[in-house]
């Protein structure tokens, strides 16, 4: 089990869930938002590409990430490796690829978060800064990894201010399939 004083924060959950009864959560369990200065990842065991076609990445999110400026911000990354792990290349624009709630309408503006789902979960292809497409890594067997960073910065809240009424925090994943097709051989 997890604890406050932990720095691996990953676990298996039952707070919330966009299907079945379990989705695993980056969290401090005292506080229930993201906890200060980490850098982990949760990993996938090999996904097989070698006769792949195409491929894309399908998940579901829930996420409470504060944007505060100046600090380097909280934030996470998808990222792939083709080597078992060696070396890990980030499938979307930077460790920032979300910010605020997910689901949210930033105050009425365009989402940058995400199409709602429900319950605040978004479908993966909906965030707008992660490419899904797993293509350029058809003919390999690759890892996938969900890496979650924040800063050690002081005074720093590990949410989304305007959002903390969103009565959750931290980081949520559900339901990640890898889903493509096959080159008949």
């Amino acid at each position: 089990a997890v604890t406050s004083s932990s720095k691996d924060a990953w676990q298996l959950t039952t707070n919330a869930s966009w299907s079945g009864s379990y989705s695993w959560w980056n969290g401090d369990p005292g506080t229930g938002y993201l906890m200060p200065g980490i850098d982990n990842s949760l990993e996938t065991m090999s996904i097989n590409l070698i006769n792949a076609r195409n491929a894309t990445l399908s998940a579901y999110f829930r996420f409470n990430i504060n944007t505060q400026e100046g600090a380097p911000p909280d934030g996470f990354r998808v990222e792939v490796s083709s080597d078992n792990g060696v070396t890990w290349h980030a499938i979307n624009l930077g460790a920032r690829s979300s910010w605020g709630v997910s689901g949210s309408d930033n105050s009425g503006t365009t989402s940058y978060t995400g199409h709602n789902a429900g319950s605040n979960w978004t479908q993966s292809g909906t965030l707008t800064r992660l490419n899904c497409d797993l293509s350029d890594w058809s003919g390999s067997v690759i890892m996938l990894r969900f890496r979650v960073v924040t800063t050690n910065a002081e005074n720093y809240d590990h949410y989304e201010s305007p959002y903390s009424s969103a009565g959750f925090g931290g980081f949520y994943i559900d339901d990640v399939v890898v889903l493509g097709e096959t080159i008949n051989t």
